[in-house]
């Protein structure tokens, strides 16, 4: 979960929950305009944190801010929730749960092989079992949750925000309204919003989830970085720059003293603070921290690796739109070969990265081979179903 800054749920919070329930339309969010799709990459697992906050950072674009199969869809960063299993105390008691824990487990491989068809069949009978433990089981808000997440990353997006109103229902019977799982699948239905723009929706869902987090855990912990980080970016998206710098390098730095300055989650707050500057027109700012970025990225995951081209992509977007197109175009050839040799020449976030660098090329008076990326972005973008990534 990922939040910090106004007023934590009550009537903002209950007013945009009704209003959607009720099927209105949410208010509108100012948001920068830009013709650039920045990226931002997902935080990665650390044995210093527990795995299950992952599924809960940034999966989206900016700009775009656009979820697709993918939390990054750029890595598949939305992971499934496993949350309690709890052991039953009779023997048929004990089959359900371990008939529950075998479709549970099922539907996530399907999951993290991207095979969002295949993982929904277990996840629906892992539901159908979850629904006979009880009303207020936790088991019942795992399997919600999980099959949102199915519906989320087939951008399926007013499916999965009714699973996760349910999931989170669910934990607060089971946990209460201040407990730190509620903080997750307060992220959850946050995440779906922002993956639709809907950020007046996200926000006080974000900065609920930030209250119960700091005191969960402390002010400095990890977890409350990637709240952190992910209200930031929210803020930014409704043009609160202001609002969002301080909290993103509140994130920064409570990163780099948990995990080190080189730990690759640290790139990925550097990268989301560049962003801001590079919409503030702080150019020599955010040219440092996309540098410093792609360092620590370089350095910890290796050269081949699709966060590595999410930086190079993201220092290229910066050259192109100040026009220091010399600079950008090698960067993105590096990113596009990155991308195409560890994601597949198929991928969504290829067809993104071809746009990026046709804008290059029409800039640069090579209209033809521009066409001809957008063109095979365009097709990669239809065998996908037809979304943007």
């Amino acid at each position: 979960m990922l939040i910090a800054g106004a007023t934590a749920g009550g009537g903002v919070l209950s007013s945009a929950l009704a209003q959607t329930s009720a099927g209105q339309t949410p208010p509108a969010d100012p948001s920068p305009s830009a013709a650039k799709t920045r990226k931002v990459p997902d935080i990665l697992p650390t044995s210093g944190i527990v795995t299950d906050i992952y599924r809960y950072v940034v999966s989206w674009r900016l700009i775009e801010f656009l979820v697709a199969a993918s939390f990054l869809s750029l890595a598949v960063g939305v992971g499934v929730v496993i949350k309690a299993r709890r052991r039953s105390g009779t023997r048929e008691e004990a089959r359900e749960n371990k008939r529950w824990e075998s479709y549970t487990d099922a539907g996530t491989a399907a999951f993290e092989r991207s095979s969002y068809d295949e993982a929904e069949t277990p996840f629906l009978a892992a539901l159908r079992l979850a629904e006979g433990f009880g009303r207020h089981d936790p088991r019942l808000a795992t399997s919600l949750s999980n099959l949102a997440q199915v519906h989320r990353a087939r951008g399926d997006y007013a499916d999965a925000e009714q699973l996760y109103k349910r999931s989170l229902a669910v934990d607060e019977k089971a946990f209460g309204p201040d407990h730190e799982e509620i903080a997750n699948s307060l992220n959850e239905l946050a995440q779906t919003y922002r993956a639709q723009r809907k950020f007046a929706f996200a926000q006080p869902l974000y900065e609920r989830a930030l209250e119960i987090r700091e005191k969960a855990v402390g002010v400095d912990h990890p977890q409350v970085a990637l709240t952190l980080d992910s209200l930031a970016q929210v803020y930014h998206a409704q043009g609160r720059f202001a609002d969002a710098e301080p909290l993103s390098r509140r994130a920064v730095a409570i990163l780099e003293k948990s995990l080190g300055p080189e730990h690759p989650n640290v790139a990925t707050s550097l990268n989301n603070l560049a962003g801001m500057h590079d919409d503030e027109g702080n150019f020599d700012e955010a040219e440092n921290l996309y540098k410093r970025s792609l360092s620590i990225y370089t350095e910890a995951l290796g050269p081949e690796h699709p966060h590595v081209a999410i930086s190079l992509e993201n220092l290229a977007e910066l050259y192109r739109t100040h026009g220091k197109l010399a600079a950008a175009e090698p960067l993105y050839k590096l990113s596009l070969g990155v991308l195409e040799k560890a994601l597949g020449e198929e991928h969504p976030d290829v067809a993104t990265t071809l746009d990026n660098y046709a804008a290059l090329l029409r800039m640069t008076g090579r209209g033809n081979d521009a066409v001809n990326m957008e063109t095979r972005a365009a097709t990669i973008r239809g065998r996908a179903g037809g979304g943007q990534a």
